[in-house]
């Protein structure tokens, strides 16, 4: 089993058997490796199993490598379709970046995030740059020197809101104090597939944006901050699973439906449909 559990790796195919003797097959979409956490780090890692035949309520399963018994992998071609394409069919993609202007993601699924205990590994973060890629004028000393800050933010998914926090203090760029307040708007898109966006400016967030709201994709949410844990001005978002037998929300894999995509090195804007944009890209 030890090999086996060596050789999985994200996006392949595999069936397994827990130590409670329940058989398991799908499609591993993420793993995640706790020794990198930074609040309760240990020498394990969690495995997220896709299984296709289920639906956007259960048709994730997330198992410590504790719990396995044994583990082979297998070939996709037991199963009808992948997780992207559970995606697709479910209409569980994200439709809209998540301002009007040409946007640059610093960090894309993974680098630090795979630090934050299984919340961030697939999270984006997104700012506004000059054409040194520099995110501020001035010295950056404060929070309206940053290009992205107040800039308006627009729902990239639709659904219906199930948390929002507006109250919390914009930092000083460069630090944030223990306990700060994470401004954000969470949405539930179907069953358990939820989508959050977080860092907005304090009081910024729409009045009408409320626990039970429905919001459509491209509606506003609010502006462009600096609250939470936070070094300077930038919108931080991921796709969420529930995972309901650990009372607690997994970063999952997530796709755009259609997104315009441009480099560094070239400035000739590409269309790319279900797709999931890199580090070091532009997206509008």
């Amino acid at each position: 089993m030890t090999c086996q559990l060596a050789l999985a790796s994200a996006g392949r195919f595999i069936s397994l058997e827990t130590k409670g003797g329940k058989q398991l097959s799908g499609e591993l979409v993420a793993i995640y490796d706790h020794s990198k956490w930074w609040w309760n780090s240990s020498d394990s890692k969690t495995y997220a199993v896709f299984e296709s035949s289920k639906s956007a309520t259960d048709c994730f399963t997330f198992i410590n490598d504790s719990q396995i018994n044994s583990l082979k992998i297998i070939e996709q071609v037991n199963f009808k379709k992948s997780y992207r394409d559970f995606l697709i069919e479910n209409k569980l993609l994200i439709e809209k970046a998540p301002t009007r202007e040409w946007q640059y993601i610093i960090t894309g699924n993974g680098d630090y995030h795979d630090f934050e205990d299984g919340f961030g590994n697939f999270a984006w973060d997104i700012v506004h740059v000059d054409k040194f890629l520099k995110t501020f004028k001035n010295q950056g000393l404060v929070n309206s020197d940053y290009y992205s800050f107040g800039k308006k933010v627009y729902s990239p998914v639709s659904g219906r809101v199930v948390e929002v926090e507006a109250l919390g203090v914009d930092n000083i760029p460069g630090d944030y104090p223990n306990g700060a307040i994470n401004n954000f708007v969470g949405i539930k898109m179907k069953g358990n597939f939820h989508f959050y966006i977080l860092h907005f400016k304090k009081d910024s967030i729409g009045k009408n944006i409320s626990v039970g709201s429905k919001i459509k994709s491209g509606d506003f949410l609010g502006l462009l901050g600096n609250s939470g844990v936070t070094l300077e001005p930038h919108v931080h978002m991921t796709m969420f699973w529930w995972d309901e037998s650990a009372k607690r929300f997994w970063s999952i894999p997530s796709f755009f439906k259609a997104i315009s995509v441009r480099s560094e090195s070239n400035s000739t804007p590409e269309t790319q449909l279900n797709y999931s944009p890199l580090k070091g890209s532009f997206i509008l």
